[in-house]
C-alpha cells in the first residue's frame, strides 16, 4: 500500500477577487468613417475619448450602423471601468 498524500486546502482569502465593472455607452449619430452625409469632427471625438480615458473608461466595443431615431448610421461605443 502506498501512503496517501494530503491535498492542501485552498485558502480563498488569498485569491484576488474578480473585478467588478461598470459600463457606459456613447452614441455617435452622424456619419463615421465614410458612412452617412456628415462626418464626425475627429478632433471632438478624440477629445471626448481622451476625457473618458482620463476618467478611467476603456473602450471595449463598437457596434456599427445601428438604427437611431428611425435612421441608419448610429454607432454605439461601449466602455467599462472597474467599480470603485
Amino acid at each position: 500500500m502506498l501512503p496517501s498524500r494530503a491535498v492542501p486546502e485552498t485558502d480563498a482569502s488569498h485569491e484576488p477577487a474578480a473585478p467588478e465593472w461598470e459600463y457606459r455607452t456613447e452614441l455617435l449619430e452622424h456619419g463615421f468613417m465614410g458612412f452617412g452625409k456628415e462626418q464626425v469632427d475627429m478632433r471632438k471625438l478624440q477629445d471626448r475619448l481622451d476625457a473618458l480615458g482620463q476618467d478611467g473608461w476603456e473602450l471595449v466595443h463598437i457596434s456599427w450602423n445601428h438604427r437611431v431615431r428611425r435612421k441608419h448610421g448610429g454607432h454605439l461605443l461601449i466602455f467599462k471601468r472597474p467599480t470603485s
